[in-house]
Order: C-alpha cells, then sequence, then structure tokens
C-alpha cells in the first residue's frame, strides 16, 4: 500500500522521535542509531541525495551499493522566494518494501522519518514525481550486512559533559575545517546565514569560521542543533561583529533571533 508521508503522516513520530521541521516550529532530535539519507532540494526541483556520506548520482541502476537494513530519511525542501519551477516538489524514494512520499507544504520543511526496513539485493529509486525521468537517480542494498556498520564506532556522550562552556561544539569526530560561514541580523531582526555567498540549505559536516553581523539591539544571533542548546553568538544590546568556530555534526540545525522565527538547514556526514 502506498504511504504518503506529508506533514499529515508525522503521527508516527509516537513510533520516531523524528523530525517535520518548518520555519515556524522548533525541531526534534532526528531518530538515535539508525543511519540516514539525506535529499535537499533545489529551486528548480532537481535534488541532491546521500546515503550517509555516499552520494547518490546515477541515472540507472545498479547505482552504489549500502547495507541493507533500517535508515531513516530527512528531506529539506525550502521555500525559496521564488517559488519553484516546478509548482511543488513531490519527493518519492521507493522499491521493495517502500514507498515514501513527501510533498512541498508551501512552506520550508524538513520531512524526517523511519522508513521500512531496505530489504537485501534490492533496487531502489529516489525522483520527483514532477519530472521522474530527469529527476531519478537509484541505488541497490547489498545481499548481505547491516545499515548500523555506517554508524560511528567511537564512544558517544548521551549528556553534557562536566565544565563544557560551548553547546555549539557537538562531538569531536568531525575536524576537519569547512570554511567561513557568515551570519547577519538586520535591524528589524531578520537573519541569515550564507556559504560562499549563497543562503544555507545543507553543509558538510565540520567545523566552521562563523562571522555574525548583528545590526539588531535587542535580537541577537543563535544557533542550535536539533534537540539540543542553543548557541548564543550575540545577544541584545550588543551591536556588531562577532566570531566563534563552531562544530557541526550530521542532522538538522536552525537558526534564529530571539524576536524571529527559525529557520532550518541539514548537515550531512562528511
Amino acid at each position: 500500500m502506498r504511504a504518503h508521508v506529508g506533514p499529515a503522516a508525522l503521527a508516527i513520530a509516537a513510533l520516531v522521535a523524528g523530525i517535520a521541521v518548518s520555519a515556524a516550529v522548533g525541531s526534534q532530535a532526528t531518530v538515535p542509531g539508525i543511519p540516514s539519507i539525506y535529499v535537499n532540494y533545489n529551486p528548480d526541483c532537481t535534488f541532491s541525495i546521500a546515503v550517509e556520506s555516499t552520494a547518490v548520482t546515477s541515472s540507472s541502476p545498479p547505482g552504489p551499493t549500502i547495507p541493507p537494513g533500517a535508515y531513516q530519511v530527512a528531506v529539506y525542501m525550502p521555500n525559496p522566494a521564488t517559488g519553484y519551477t516546478c509548482g511543488a516538489p513531490v519527493f518519492e524514494l521507493k522499491g521493495p518494501g517502500v514507498d515514501s512520499v513527501t510533498t512541498f507544504p508551501y512552506e520550508s520543511i524538513i520531512d524526517n522519518h523511519v522508513l521500512p526496513a531496505l530489504q537485501p539485493s534490492s533496487t531502489y529509486v529516489a525522483q520527483d514525481d514532477n519530472a521522474p525521468g530527469a529527476t531519478a537517480v537509484y541505488f541497490t542494498t547489498a545481499a548481505s550486512g547491516s545499515s548500523s556498520s555506517l554508524l560511528p564506532t567511537g564512544p558517544t556522550t548521551t549528556g553534557p559533559t562536566h565544565g563544557s562552556t560551548d553547546p555549539g561544539v557537538v562531538g569531536s569526530d568531525v575536524p576537519t575545517l569547512r570554511g567561513k560561514l557568515s551570519a547577519s541580523v538586520t535591524v528589524t531582526g531578520a537573519v541569515s546565514l550564507d556559504a560562499s555567498g549563497r543562503a544555507v540549505g545543507s553543509l558538510k559536516a565540520g567545523v566552521y569560521n562563523l562571522v555574525v553581523q548583528d545590526a539588531d539591539r535587542t535580537a541577537g544571533f543563535s544557533i542550535r542543533r536539533a534537540g539540543g542548546s542553543a548557541l548564543a553568538v550575540t545577544t541584545g544590546p550588543y551591536v556588531g561583529t562577532k566570531s566563534r568556530r563552531i562544530t557541526l555534526t550530521a542532522g538538522t540545525w536552525s537558526f534564529f533571533a530571539q524576536t524571529g522565527r527559525a529557520r532550518t538547514f541539514v548537515v550531512a556526514k562528511s
């Protein structure tokens, strides 16, 4: 039976500590212990997709091979100022035992949910249903193995460690310096976050130099990983420029001013 995954389907959050994030609501943690499939949309209704650190780009089967088993998918659909060229994106991931659909609800979302288990020795296709022939990409699953092999094997921490002072630095297993992020807060409290002159929709995990230009005496600029504590880089009544080195780990992140709504982006494993 075809399962439509959209805002209405988020009743399954009782089963998954999943996320459906719009710009108007806060986000929760992704499901721990399950590897992720990251999907990031562009205004022309094309998308990029990666299974953890493995990019999926093959327009014909078999595509890359991944282990079978449990996965969660995070579909990021921003809300472009000029709209999508196709009207409303409809992302579909399908194959044996799986038919997951996320439809753009005319607001920025990250639809994060757990998929039915991917079967061994199977082929799966991801596509936008507005133009399946032009957007379809494929991957396959191995005959054996487990998706859990894609998860980090190092020690994990379930809570803040004693003496921790920087909630923006989560984990120590992603040390790569990625570059600069530029954030701004206007005099009216509007926030933005750019990388190389482009608005951030997705980033690779790693260390970034965050430079915030704050022109609002009351708003401030904060950034937060879903389920974590907010890191306030600037706060009122400060006006000026501040720099902060932060570590972004895989998952859903948001940035916001105290007086404005949050904006979300996805960080994929490097």
